[in-house]
Formats: structure tokens, sequence, C-alpha cells
């Protein structure tokens, strides 16, 4: 039962980048006004269909494998990838102009990485496999 909980929230997390890098292939300028990112024609759109759409969906994609073979292990990537955004985050906290009024954007990184890290130390393979 622990084992499908683990799973759960790992999965949870990789639909949830899934459909962040999704929305940003397909519809970039609704994630850019919701991000607060400005584009200068083309280039902005091509940075969040490339750049943003290709982290998220080989990190949704490295902890679905994860999921599927049931190792936590196989979350290292991805909780270091979110490590990494919160720790970008919070440098902007106090690097950026106003930077605490974006705190709020801390919350989706914590979020992915609190569904990832009791995987990453717990879910373990099958012991048939």
């Amino acid at each position: 039962m622990k084992q499908l909980a683990l799973r759960v929230m790992a999965s949870l997390a990789a639909l949830g980048l899934t459909t962040i890098g999704l929305f940003a292939l397909l519809a970039p300028q609704e994630l850019m006004s919701q991000t607060g990112l400005a584009s200068i024609g083309a280039l902005g759109f091509n940075f969040v269909r490339g750049d943003v759409a290709a982290s998220m969906l080989v990190v949704a994609f490295l902890a679905g494998r994860a999921v599927m073979r049931g190792d936590g292990q196989g979350l290292a990537m991805p909780l270091l990838w979110a490590v990494l955004v919160i720790a970008g985050r919070c440098l902007g906290l106090f690097a950026d102009a106003d930077g605490f009024s974006a705190a709020r954007a801390l919350v989706p990184g914590l979020v992915l990485a609190l569904l990832l890290a009791p995987p990453f130390l717990l879910m373990r393979p099958n012991a048939t496999r």
C-alpha cells in the first residue's frame, strides 16, 4: 500500500509536468501571460515552446519512467531539477528588484519537490524484477 501511495505521488508530479509541458508547446502565449513572461515576437514564443516545453516534458518522462519501474532512484534527476528551480527562485527573492513580491513563484517547485522526495527516498522496485 505504501509503494502504491509513493507511485501515485510521483505520477501526480509526472502528470503535472506533462500538462505544463504540453501547455507550453501548444499554447505558449497563455502560459506566458500566467507566468509574467513578456514576448518579443516569435522569439519569446519559440523559447517557451522549445526550452520550457522540452524541459518539462523530459523531466515528466523521467518521473513517469521511474514510476513504471517502481524505482525511486529514477527520480534523482527530476528531484534535482525541482531543487534547482527552487534555488533559482530563492535567488530571485534577493537578487531581483522587489523579488519578494514574486515569492508565490516558489510554490510550484516546492509542491513538485514534496511530491518527488518521498518516492525518491522510499520507493523500491519489486524483488521479482
